[in-house]
């Protein structure tokens, strides 16, 4: 009788105490905005635009990489760079590092989520004075990856010359032109990330 009043007295305290300690928070779920390179690996480059485009938009990003080109057409290509979106990837921004004689610039697909840049076509023809040739490109990358990832977001071609928004029609007008959304470019892209579902910083 001692002993069965022992075990009741034991786990009626391991109730109380069990009742005492706060209730675990499930782990919020991130998702991401993805950057990804297609073709000729360069995880550096790669790093600094997503890590550039986190920082800009304030949002959660995250990198991969894919082998190859998948397709012979944008269309192709972001069809079957839709397929490698995870369930908590919400847009993919892919960089096209293939050295071949594409002639797109750069390819949208809002319903695929899927934006993919030519960033072969963008190595430096003339060189920029002050600066590497491989600053230079860096540069480019970075900016027409901005635009591009706006264009996804449903921004429009922004007069401010100093916006990644901003159009351009020559070398000299790309080098000059500005990597960041102004602050009313910003605005929306942040709007559209969040309604998008990506998780903001």
């Amino acid at each position: 009788m001692r002993k069965l009043s022992a075990v009741v007295l034991m786990v009626t305290a391991s109730v109380l105490l069990c009742q005492g300690l706060p209730a675990q928070e499930p782990a919020t779920v991130k998702r991401s905005l993805v950057f990804t390179i297609v073709g000729q690996p360069d995880k550096n480059l790669l790093n600094t635009v997503s890590s550039y485009a986190g920082l800009n938009c304030e949002c959660t990003v995250r990198t991969c990489q894919q082998p190859k080109q998948q397709g012979s057409t944008p269309e192709e290509e972001a069809d079957q760079l839709q397929r490698t979106l995870g369930s908590n990837d919400v847009l993919l921004v892919a960089l096209l590092n293939v050295p071949e004689d594409i002639t797109f610039r750069s390819y949208v697909s809002s319903s695929r989520r899927v934006a993919i840049l030519n960033i072969w076509a963008l190595r430096p023809k003339v060189k920029l004075a002050g600066r590497t040739a491989n600053e230079q490109y860096v540069g480019r990358v970075v900016k027409e990856a901005m635009c591009a990832l706006g264009s996804l977001l449903g921004l429009d071609t922004c007069p401010d010359p100093r916006c990644a928004m901003s159009s351009w029609d020559s070398e000299t007008r790309l080098d000059a032109k500005g990597g960041n959304f102004c602050p009313p470019c910003l605005k929306k892209a942040q709007k559209q990330l969040e309604r998008a579902g990506v998780t903001m910083l």
